[in-house]
């Protein structure tokens, strides 16, 4: 049997943790990570067969174990570490390129 205390202090816990997340919502750089952890799950829960949040949210309850919790945050690291990298390098590599042509081009006016 569990005590009471243990209860409200979980209760407690929880509560102050819903805060901290909503707190740090609104500065933009912890919005955006929220926001992707958000739309990954929902793409996982797509792509598992699951419906994804918005039958969540219609009240079907989705197929979530522990295997399943385990290969969506794997995943989730595996994108974060090598795959958002890899595309903000190629991102940024054509974006400076022009740059580049622009700054030798002016450098080289003929008189």
């Amino acid at each position: 049997m569990s005590k009471p205390g243990i209860a409200s202090e979980l209760s407690r816990f929880l509560s102050s943790a819903a805060t901290f997340v909503v707190d740090k919502a609104w500065e933009i750089s912890w919005a955006t990570r929220i926001i992707f952890i958000v739309l990954f799950l929902d793409i996982f829960l797509l792509a598992t067969g699951d419906g994804g949040l918005l039958s969540w949210a219609q009240g079907n309850k989705p197929n979530i174990n522990l295997a399943g919790v385990l290969l969506f945050a794997g995943s989730l690291c595996f994108v974060v570490a090598y795959i958002f990298p890899a595309i903000v390098f190629v991102i940024k590599a054509i974006s400076f390129r022009p740059l580049f042509f622009i700054s030798e081009n002016l450098g080289h006016v003929d008189k």
